[in-house]
């Protein structure tokens, strides 16, 4: 018997949110797979997530850039936070330190998504069948074919995979300091 708590009305008060039991040992892609269901048969394109990250990735600028390109799916490329300072070396010698900045080389998914629905009956098997990763055969084969377009984001994304992060996370929110609130305006 879960229980819902809504905290208080905002702009987006016309959203349904649908909470589906997709079973404990479900991969991602089939946990996609099962969710989908509930889509209403209007709904051309989605939002999806992990859910264990936190950002201010903004949304409606995703969404354009999917619409765009055209693409069945579209990832959100962020740089990594480093977990330890970033050496600059030249030939044995440190040229610069930087005390755990954004990792400078490289993208990573951070997790915020858009897909159109015909990736679904496309690139995801039958959950039925197969219990895939959705990061793992589906994209791979999207990205054979070029479905896969990328909205790049310089700003804040954290994940909340460690005890430590979550501590990290919730400081910046105990003091009003958490960049993924920003356009919510004051909380």
């Amino acid at each position: 018997n879960p229980e819902i708590t809504f905290h208080g009305e905002v702009e987006e008060a016309d959203w349904q949110v649908t909470l589906a039991q997709t079973g404990m040992e479900s991969a991602t892609g089939k946990r996609v797979a099962l969710a989908s269901r509930y889509l209403k048969r209007t709904d051309r394109n989605f939002f999806l997530t992990y859910g264990d990250g936190v950002s201010d990735v903004n949304i409606a600028e995703l969404y354009k850039c999917h619409l765009a390109s055209k693409k069945m799916l579209t990832v959100t490329a962020v740089h990594a936070p480093a977990r330890f300072g970033e050496l600059q070396i030249d030939n044995n010698v440190l040229c610069d330190f930087n005390e755990k900045t954004a990792a400078s080389a490289g993208y990573i998914n951070a997790g915020f998504m858009v897909v159109n629905r015909k990736y679904l009956s496309r690139y995801l098997a039958s959950p039925e069948t197969r219990n895939d990763y959705f990061e793992a055969e589906s994209m791979h084969r999207a990205i054979r074919d070029g479905e896969i377009g990328v909205f790049r984001h310089e700003g804040f994304w954290q994940c909340m995979d460690t005890p430590r992060e979550f501590s990290m996370l919730n400081d910046l929110w105990n003091k009003q300091k958490a960049p993924w609130t920003r356009y919510w305006g004051k909380r």
